[in-house]
């Protein structure tokens, strides 16, 4: 067992010091020496919310999309997701040539480029798994 420290604010409340119990000489969990103090398990990490009594690990939070990636995380990212060999037939297979320049030519790929949207929807793709391959990309 751990000693927890809480604070409370805008209604969640989060561990933000944590102690072994022998740090708190004395400590009672059943008339802990003031609010917000907790024996926890030893599981329990900073940043943990209380939520039902309990303390929880928080949610992770929303990925951010990045909004232009480099040619080589793109490609990366579309070979991982087995996209890879689906975009290059698409543009083998058009007479666009603008398509074909870009993606011959470009160096970095961004998330609102028509490029990007127009092959998305030629693949049947949504903007969730669009934003998903950026979130992807910027990992490689």
């Amino acid at each position: 067992m751990k000693y927890a420290s809480t604070y409370t604010e805008g209604g969640v409340e989060r561990v933000v010091v944590i102690l072994p119990l022998s740090a708190v000489p004395g400590f009672d969990p059943d008339n802990p020496p003031q609010e917000n103090t907790y024996a926890v398990s030893d599981e329990v990490q900073l940043g943990w919310i209380k939520q039902g009594g309990q303390f929880v690990a928080p949610p992770a939070p929303e990925a951010i999309v990045p909004q232009i990636v480099t040619r080589a995380q793109f490609k990366l990212a579309l070979l991982d997701l087995d996209l890879l060999d689906d975009v290059e037939a698409l543009v083998a297979g058009t007479t666009d040539r603008a398509l074909q320049i870009n993606w011959a030519d470009r160096l970095e790929f961004e998330r609102n480029h028509p490029l990007v949207i127009a092959t998305a929807a030629a693949l049947g793709k949504t903007e969730a798994e669009i934003d998903a391959l950026f979130v992807l990309a910027a990992t490689k």
